[in-house]
């Protein structure tokens, strides 16, 4: 992310400095990636002054909001942003979301693939190592973006009040604690992927975990839920698992088999089931669906 951001700003004209508490050597790839860009560097330490003389700070998202270098900014005046703040507020194409605790890259991908096969311009990006920034100048109305959101980028869309039109959660377990005070306050930061969806987007859920289906009580957009749990949802269905076929909503007929899934694993059914849900609301195929898995 921080590689992609010092190219985007340099890209467009603006004068660019680097800060970070590694070395030199630490750096050495993303430095690299850098050496063809007229960039500033400030590394093994961070100063003062560059948080007070300069227009704009972009945090990494695994810096805490409470840094007291940030804190300095802010007393400053000094404007703070993301990378994928910027991006959400930069991109005139339809975003799908996927964040949760366990899951999120698998679905991500999987996601991206079954949309390939019927969809020419879709974009993955986001918490793989593929920096949203950098693609954005590829990306157009038309394009499908698939984006893989930990709870420390979704924090970057507070100040922003945006969430993609189309969220997918995972679920949802103690995680990040050495950063969170409290799992409330982990899982608040999660929700923000769909706090600001209007009611013509969607939300998929995971049925299955508890804390992840009691956010739909709090979603204004239209909400579809994914079961390996047979038969316990009627209504609001999205891929689920009865017996040994995945089927959709209302369909009689199944999409595929547990026999079509290439995936190792029990948990990586309800990734399956997620990426389904997504891939059939985009009206992809039974075919194209088997083909990905």
């Amino acid at each position: 992310g921080g590689v992609g951001a010092a190219k985007f700003f340099s890209q467009i004209g603006a004068r660019v400095l680097v800060t970070d508490l590694r070395s030199k050597e630490d750096l050495k790839e993303s430095l690299e990636k850098l050496k063809d860009w007229p960039i500033k560097f400030i590394l093994g330490q961070h100063r003062s002054e560059d948080f007070i003389n300069t227009d704009l700070v972009i945090k990494n998202p695994a810096v805490s909001h409470k840094s007291k270098y940030l804190e300095i900014a802010r007393e400053n005046k000094v404007s703070i942003d993301t990378d994928i703040g910027i991006f959400f507020e930069l991109c005139e194409a339809r975003i799908i979301g996927v964040t949760g605790t366990r899951g999120k890259s698998t679905t991500a991908a999987l996601i991206a693939k079954m949309l390939s096969r019927k969809y020419s311009d879709v974009v993955l990006a986001g918490n793989i190592r593929a920096s949203v920034l950098e693609k954005l100048a590829k990306i157009n109305k038309n394009t499908l973006v698939v984006l893989e959101l930990s709870s420390w980028q979704l924090a970057g869309l507070k100040n922003h009040r945006k969430s993609p039109y189309l969220s997918i959660i995972t679920n949802m377990m103690p995680d990040h604690l050495n950063r969170y005070e409290t799992l409330a306050e982990y899982i608040e930061d999660k929700k923000l992927i769909f706090k600001w969806q209007k009611s013509k987007d969607f939300l998929i859920l995971n049925y299955d975990d508890k804390i992840v289906r009691s956010f739909a009580k709090e979603a204004k957009s239209k909400v579809l839920y994914f079961t390996t749990e047979n038969g316990l949802i009627k209504e609001e269905r999205g891929a689920f698992l009865k017996g040994q076929n995945i089927f959709f909503g209302q369909e009689k007929e199944p999409i595929c088999s547990l026999e079509d899934i290439a995936l190792l694993g029990r948990h990586n059914l309800n990734n399956v089931l997620a990426a389904i849900s997504v891939a059939r609301l985009f009206q992809i195929s039974d075919k194209s669906i088997k083909k990905v898995l």
